[in-house]
C-alpha cells in the first residue's frame, strides 16, 4: 500500500495511518509514511539493541527495521501473517517499523487531538503527541521523530562506516 504523502485532508484535518500493537491502536502522521509492506525476510545484525529486528533489502536499498512493540516497552511477538512494516521517511534515513497490523487511514483536526497524558504506563508517553477518540476507541498519536530519532542516528552511523 503506497501513501500519497498528503498532510491535510479536504476538511483541513491531519491524516494519520493507524496500526495495532497488541490491543492498543496507535497512529503515525501519514505525511511521514512512504509505504506499508508485508513483513519479508530480515537479516539479523549482531550487537544491536533488542528492538532492532534487522535489515531488509527494499528494491535495492538497505532499510533498518525496528520492532515497535519492543521499542515502546511491550513484549515481543513472533511474526504473524498480518505483521506489516511501515516505511518511514526521515531526511537522513529511511526506517521500517514492524507493527502487528495496519488498520486504516483517518483524518483528525487539532481540536480532535487531546494532549498526551503525563502518566506512567507500559507505553512510554514521551513518544506520544496526543490521543484521538475514534469509533469507540482511543488512538495514540505517536511522535515518530521522538520514537525513532536514536535509531535514525544509528542508521546514519552504519551508513558512514560502510562508505
Amino acid at each position: 500500500m503506497r501513501t500519497d504523502g498528503g498532510r491535510k485532508d479536504a476538511g483541513g484535518g491531519t491524516r494519520y495511518l493507524s496500526f495495532k500493537l497488541a490491543a492498543e491502536t496507535f497512529a503515525f502522521e501519514l505525511s511521514r509514511v512512504r509505504e506499508v509492506i508485508a513483513l519479508g525476510e530480515l537479516t539479523p545484525v549482531p550487537f544491536m539493541p533488542p528492538h532492532f529486528k534487522g535489515v531488509m533489502n527494499l528494491r535495492g536499498r538497505i532499510v533498518s527495521v525496528i520492532d515497535a512493540r519492543v521499542k515502546i516497552g511491550m513484549p515481543a511477538l513472533a511474526p504473524q501473517p498480518e505483521t506489516a512494516i511501515i516505511i518511514v521517511d526521515f531526511p537522513e534515513a529511511v526506517l521500517g517499523v514492524a507493527v502487528d497490523t495496519v488498520d486504516s487511514v483517518f483524518s483528525a483536526t487539532e481540536d480532535d487531538v487531546d494532549k498526551a497524558p503525563e502518566l506512567r504506563s507500559h507505553t512510554r508517553v514521551q513518544y506520544l503527541k496526543g490521543i484521538v477518540h475514534r469509533q469507540e476507541r482511543l488512538v495514540l498519536i505517536v511522535d515518530v521523530d521522538k520514537l525513532l530519532q536514536t535509531d535514525v542516528e544509528k542508521a546514519n552511523e552504519k551508513k558512514e562506516t560502510a562508505s
